[in-house]
């Protein structure tokens, strides 16, 4: 009798068995539902985060991480409140920003602090449309921002131009900046005496021309600028030549000294809206006796000239001395 009994309530809970998973998956799907719902709502919460910048204060690391997290009264949907709790590597980086932010703290070398108000807006753009901030609870960041060794060098602009038929570039070449800071260790910065810019090619050029180029990277050390600004003014020419005596200037009275060949041919460029006629008595070639008592062939220089020269050379470009 008893055995039967137990055996009914076996089939009662076989039966039914079933019906009971159901039950707990229906229950458990419909409170997963609920929760997507109420996940996907937008809340006042609070948030915390970690602020990391890049920036370009002069000697010093262009990197540092806040040393405290800041904590932000934002409009967010539930999914990002979740996520900002489970993790706690978030970080918003905030690029190239401004060193007008970063304000020294008193009496310490590397402390800088920065008002979050102040940069609100950038923070915003960081974190994108997901989150709407209202305000923040924490008013100031901190960042240790250490000295790093630096040098000024030069830059450099490899260059390779063909211009056209009396067409030639006047004045060097206006880079600006013409030098920046590199950053590093003090043995890789030693060992660098210029930047250069990656190569500038052009051809048959006929007019002035301008940009801006980038800086090669070098390995290991961060430079203080990523590209440079240049500008080369060109114009064009008309070429002439003219038959100039070379003089003797310096000399003692009474000191006579024969040059030869006494006369050179000095070729000579003039723009082409200022071309107007010359003659010798416009120019002056000359030796200077100090130098010539070093060697018997001496190189003339040109002493006089028309401000309207932009480019003179002479053949030949040694004369002989004889004593």
């Amino acid at each position: 009798m008893f055995k039967d009994y137990i055996h009914k309530i076996k089939e009662y809970f076989a039966k039914g068995g079933s019906n009971w998973i159901i039950l707990v998956i229906s229950l458990l799907l419909a409170f997963f539902m609920w929760s997507i719902v109420r996940l996907t709502e937008n809340y006042s919460a609070y948030l915390k985060y970690w602020v990391s910048i890049t920036t370009n204060l002069s000697g010093r690391a262009n990197s540092a991480t806040s040393t405290a997290e800041l904590y932000i009264n934002a409009n967010i949907s539930g999914f990002k409140i979740m996520e900002n709790n489970i993790s706690d590597d978030n970080v918003i980086l905030l690029e190239n920003l401004n060193e007008k932010y970063l304000k020294k703290y008193k009496d310490s070398d590397n402390l800088f602090y920065m008002l979050t108000d102040d940069v609100k807006q950038r923070i915003q753009d960081a974190i994108g449309v997901s989150m709407q901030i209202d305000d923040f609870a924490t008013d100031t960041l901190f960042f240790d921002i250490p000295v790093q060794s630096n040098k000024k060098v030069p830059v450099i602009v490899p260059a390779t131009i063909s211009y056209a038929s009396q067409y030639m570039p006047t004045g060097d070449m206006v880079l600006s900046p013409d030098s920046v800071y590199v950053y590093g260790d003090d043995d890789l910065i030693a060992e660098i005496e210029s930047v250069s810019t990656s190569a500038l090619r052009l051809t048959d050029v006929d007019e002035s021309f301008n940009g801006v180029i980038k800086l090669v990277e070098i390995e290991g050390v961060r430079l203080s600028n990523e590209e440079i600004y240049y500008a080369q003014k060109v114009v064009r020419y008309v070429e002439s030549s003219i038959e100039i005596p070379v003089s003797l200037i310096n000399a003692p009275s009474n000191y006579k000294m024969l040059i030869w060949p006494k006369n050179v041919k000095l070729r000579y460029r003039v723009q082409f809206e200022n071309a107007k006629p010359f003659t010798d008595k416009d120019f002056e070639v000359a030796l200077d006796y100090h130098k010539s008592q070093e060697s018997s062939i001496n190189k003339p220089e040109v002493v006089k000239y028309p401000k309207e020269i932009i480019y003179y050379s002479i053949e030949p470009k040694f004369v002989e001395c004889l004593f």
